[in-house]
C-alpha cells in the first residue's frame, strides 16, 4: 500500500492541529526506509516559529555543530499563554520565523499562499488540499470562501462552535438546484434561515456586533459576514461535516473531503496520497 501524505498548517498541540494528530496516530503504521524503522504516515507542520512554546531550545549554539533538541509535546498550557507546544504526532516541521512573537502567523499568510500554490500546482507536488474549518473567528469564513472558490474542499467541524457552527448550519439548509439543460449546479439556502444565521453571528461575534443601534461599521460587518457564509454555501459540493460530538472517524472525513476536491468519491481510490491544509483563525 501507499503511505499518504498529510500536510497541514501548524503543528500545535492544541485545537484542530490536536485533533488531526490524534486521527493520524490512530492510522499510523511503521514502514523501513534505508534500514531504519520510521513512521508510514507523513504528517508536515507548517509552524509559526514566535508561536512555539520553548522555540529558543531548538536553536544551535554553534552553527557548524548538529543540535539534537529533547522536547516535551506534552507541557500544559493555560489560557492567556502567548504559545503553545508542538504536536507530537508530526513527523516534520517547517518553522517560518516572520518575526512575530507569541501570534498564529502574524506576517506569513503570503508565504503560506505560495506554499499551498506550490503544493496544488501540477508543476509542484501536485497534490490536493483541504480546509478544516475549527470553530473559528469572523475572518475564518473569509478565509474558506476564498478557498472554496478555488477549488479547495473544507471540512467542518460540527459542534466546535462560532465560524464552524454558523456554516454548518447553513450547509444543512441548502437546496440543491439542477437545470439539466446546461447542466450547471446550484446550491442556495431555503427560505426562512437568514435571519437564524444574522442571530448565530450576533452571538458568535457579540464584541464586534450589537444587537442595539447599528453603526455603519457594524452593518457592512453584519453584511459582510453573511455574505461570506452565504458564497461559502454556493460550493456545498465541495463541503463536508463532521460533527464533534457524536462522529469520531476523523480521517475518513479528511479523505472523503480530499476526494471531493478532486471530483472523485471515497469508493475510487483506496489509497490517495493526500495534503490536508488546516486552518483555525479564531481571533475575529
Amino acid at each position: 500500500s501507499a503511505a499518504s501524505d498529510v500536510y497541514k498548517r501548524q503543528g500545535s498541540n492544541t485545537g484542530a492541529m490536536k485533533l488531526v494528530g490524534d486521527a493520524v496516530r490512530d492510522g499510523q503504521y511503521m514502514i523501513q526506509d534505508n534500514g531504519k524503522m520510521t513512521r508510514g504516515i507523513k504528517l508536515l507542520a507548517l509552524c509559526s516559529w514566535g508561536y512555539i512554546k520553548d522555540y529558543p531550545s531548538f536553536i544551535n549554539a554553534d552553527m557548524n555543530d548538529f543540535h539534537q533538541s529533547r522536547y516535551n509535546a506534552n507541557i500544559e498550557t493555560r489560557a492567556g499563554d502567548g504559545n503553545t507546544p508542538l504536536n507530537g504526532d508530526h513527523t516534520h516541521f517547517i518553522m517560518v520565523d516572520d518575526g512575530s512573537r507569541y501570534r498564529f502567523f502574524g506576517k506569513s499568510t503570503d508565504f503560506i499562499t505560495r506554499f499551498e500554490n506550490m503544493v496544488r500546482s501540477p508543476d509542484g507536488l501536485g497534490l490536493p488540499i483541504v480546509t478544516i474549518l475549527l470553530e473559528g473567528g469572523k475572518e475564518a469564513l473569509r478565509i474558506v470562501k476564498e478557498r472554496l472558490k478555488v477549488g479547495i474542499a473544507c471540512i467542518v467541524i460540527e459542534g466546535s462552535g462560532r465560524a464552524a457552527d454558523i456554516l454548518g448550519y447553513a450547509y444543512k439548509n441548502v437546496m440543491k438546484f439542477e437545470n439539466t439543460s446546461s447542466d450547471i449546479v446550484e446550491y442556495k439556502l431555503r427560505e426562512g434561515h437568514i435571519e437564524k444565521i444574522k442571530k448565530m453571528i450576533k452571538v458568535a461575534y457579540a464584541g464586534h456586533i450589537k444587537d442595539k443601534k447599528y453603526n455603519s461599521y457594524q452593518k457592512n460587518d453584519m453584511k459582510n459576514i453573511l455574505g461570506w457564509v452565504l458564497e461559502c454555501i454556493r460550493y456545498s459540493d465541495i463541503i463536508t461535516l463532521f460533527d464533534i460530538t457524536r462522529e469520531t472517524q476523523l480521517d475518513k472525513k479528511i479523505l472523503s473531503g480530499l476526494l471531493k476536491g478532486t471530483g472523485m468519491e471515497l469508493k475510487h481510490q483506496l489509497y490517495p496520497v493526500s495534503y490536508t491544509h488546516l486552518t483555525l483563525p479564531t481571533k475575529a
